[in-house]
């Protein structure tokens, strides 16, 4: 079995577990499992045989980042529930952690596009467009 097909089976095992979180109302264990859902994804798009371990490195640190920032905005968000908050820079600390988040999440992949040439080298980029080349008449 390759790592391909080990990945969409762990992937089906998530969603289930996903749909089990959101029917027992537990949206904590939810936003995890749509973390790790989300790096197994991005895993399955830069997976290459020949760059099997940049793909994993590359999905293991935007998961570790998403990670961090969900785990801050729910502490934030128990810290703060009921009560009103000082603000961060004009946010609450939750909505702050995540404008952080995202905006290192959007950092990510200007670094992917950095290493695009990595990621995508030219002779695949040519096998690519040779073979879903749409052909006019």
């Amino acid at each position: 079995m390759e790592a391909r097909d080990s990945v969409i089976y762990l992937q089906t095992a998530i969603v289930g577990a996903m749909l089990f979180a959101a029917f027992a109302n537990s949206w904590r264990a939810f936003l995890y499992l749509a973390a790790v859902n989300i790096s197994l994804w991005l895993f399955l798009g830069l997976y290459r045989e020949d760059r099997a371990r940049f793909a994993a490195v590359f999905s293991l640190i935007v998961l570790a980042i998403m990670l961090v920032g969900k785990t801050l905005i729910l502490y934030y968000y128990d810290v703060y529930y009921g009560s009103i908050p000082e603000f961060v820079a004009g946010m609450h600390p939750g909505m702050f952690v995540m404008v952080v988040m995202f905006f290192v999440l959007y950092i990510v992949p200007v670094g992917y596009a950095l290493f695009f040439d990595r990621i995508l080298p030219e002779d695949d980029w040519k096998k690519f467009v040779e073979r879903y080349r749409y052909e006019e008449g």
